[in-house]
């Protein structure tokens, strides 16, 4: 689970090219992780990786595609939103 979230936080931090903050959260068993800054938006593609969707795997997508193979093997999906200026990645926790 550790590697599962300094992967979103990754993300995250990527995701907002003018700076700001991303935190970390336990929220009823998911894992929520925030990048909130001005700009901050996840691009179509890394949403896509995410899912597991490698047909088109560069650079630049391979974080999202190892975060999302990560969280499928904890029995998990990675659930992407995006707002103005806000990112949350959401992840359940798998059962203890």
């Amino acid at each position: 689970m550790v590697k599962l979230t300094l992967s979103l936080v990754m993300i995250c931090a990527e995701a907002m090219p003018r700076g700001g903050t991303v935190s970390v959260a336990l929220e009823d068993r998911r894992l929520v992780v925030t990048g909130a800054g001005q700009g901050a938006m996840l691009a179509e593609e890394k949403k896509v990786a995410l899912a597991g969707d490698a047909g088109a795997l560069t650079a630049r997508l391979v974080q999202p595609y190892y975060a999302g193979a990560l969280a499928r093997s904890l029995g998990s999906i990675v659930v992407a939103e995006a707002a103005t200026d806000r990112v949350v990645l959401t992840a359940a926790l798998p059962p203890a």
